[in-house]
């Protein structure tokens, strides 16, 4: 690729993050509604990021488990009911360690737990996760999986999903505050 298509392509990326984040901007100053924001953030993520699941989880202040609360996927309906114990798997240590990861292979990542992928007959590849963060806790996690084209999330898609996860919390915030 030369280096001129290689910046043009870098530029229409561009543009398409700042076109989700304005759209994300605008539904949260629209309503405080935590399930219309959080679809509308999460629809954006798909727009933009293009993978073949995705997922946020909010967690449980008290016990620390995580909780599909929008799932869009091939599997979403049986998604939707289950519950991803403190710690475990990806989604869990994300939770528990409030750190992003980004594992191209999840067959050679010990974290990794099969049980999602076997309940609903569905093959992870690869997978990308953010905490989803206010102040000084975590509120739940966003994991795709499957990232487009070869399956492997890269460093922009990272830097995006991390700023995404940045209006998920003050959604949820919002929302939480509003319902006081």
């Amino acid at each position: 690729m030369s280096a001129d298509a290689h910046l043009l392509k870098t530029l229409e990326r561009r543009n398409r993050e700042l076109e989700v984040l304005i759209e994300i901007g605008k539904a949260l100053t629209s309503t405080v509604d935590l399930e219309n924001v959080l679809t509308l953030i999460m629809d954006q993520v798909g727009r933009l990021l293009k993978t073949q699941s995705w997922s946020l989880l909010l967690r449980d202040e008290k016990s620390g488990d995580l909780t599909f609360e929008i799932a869009v996927s091939p599997t979403a309906a049986k998604l939707k009911c289950m519950t991803v114990p403190a710690g475990q798997g990806i989604a869990g240590w994300v939770s528990e360690h409030g750190e992003a990861l980004v594992i191209p292979d999840v067959s050679q990542d010990e974290r990794f737990s099969s049980q999602f992928d076997r309940a609903t007959s569905f093959i992870t590849q690869s997978v990308l996760c953010v905490p989803v963060r206010s102040k000084d806790h975590v509120l739940g996690v966003i994991e795709l999986v499957n990232g487009p084209n070869e399956k492997i999330f890269k460093d922009a898609d990272l830097q995006i999903l991390l700023t995404i996860a940045d209006y998920a919390a003050i959604a949820i915030e919002n929302a939480r505050n509003f319902m006081r």
